[in-house]
């Protein structure tokens, strides 16, 4: 089975909606979402891709955690986790 690395695909995914470079992003994994000058539209459609992605779907609970890039790898890390 292959190993997913979760937090490379939320930070392409991060910087495929923002001006920050992947590599910026990744050095950095305590930035504020709202540093990258992601709004919560942005965020929202983040969130949709990697749920599309990862065929999950993160509980609307969870959305309040999300204030840095690490808050939202864990997010989805914590809900791959929970899929049975």
């Amino acid at each position: 089975m292959e190993t997913i690395d979760v937090r490379s695909i939320v930070l392409q995914k991060i910087a495929d909606h923002t001006s920050v470079n992947f590599s910026d992003v990744s050095l950095k994994p305590d930035y504020r979402i709202t540093e990258l000058g992601l709004d919560s539209l942005s965020l929202l459609e983040i969130l949709y891709e990697l749920e599309d992605f990862f065929a999950i779907t993160v509980e609307s609970e969870n959305l309040y955690k999300l204030a840095t890039v690490d808050d939202l790898v864990a997010v989805v890390i914590s809900t791959l986790a929970n899929v049975t």
